[in-house]
């Protein structure tokens, strides 16, 4: 079960500690669910995960569901690029040219 929601540890607590109950397997996005304090939002991000989620964020979830560039490069890659600087590099990789200096010439702020 992949869950995100409104208050961390509420809307995203209460459902993921229940579904562990019946042993799904539960992936919470930590970066797609809000709360109104930061000492609650981590202590129900480590109940969670003694109790056995998995915490990840939206793109490691988005990843670990598409597994394989080759397939669809632009459908994930273009969704990426729309929502992550410089993502659009994708593409240039793509076709080979996974020399990092090479990217790093044409684009500022990428790190090898």
């Amino acid at each position: 079960m992949i869950i995100a929601g409104v208050v961390t540890e509420v809307c995203v607590a209460f459902p993921a500690l229940s579904a562990l109950e019946e042993e799904f397997d539960v992936f919470v996005i930590t970066d797609d669910s809000g709360t109104f304090n930061p000492i609650t939002r981590d202590a129900a991000w480590d109940r969670m995960s003694q109790a056995g989620a998995q915490l990840m964020s939206w793109f490691g979830a988005a990843c670990e569901l598409h597994r394989d560039w080759r397939n669809d490069i632009e459908g994930l890659g273009s969704l990426f690029a729309a929502h992550i600087p410089d993502f659009d590099i994708l593409p240039d990789l793509k076709d080979g040219d996974s020399s990092c200096e090479t990217l790093m010439s044409e684009r500022e702020n990428i790190q090898c």
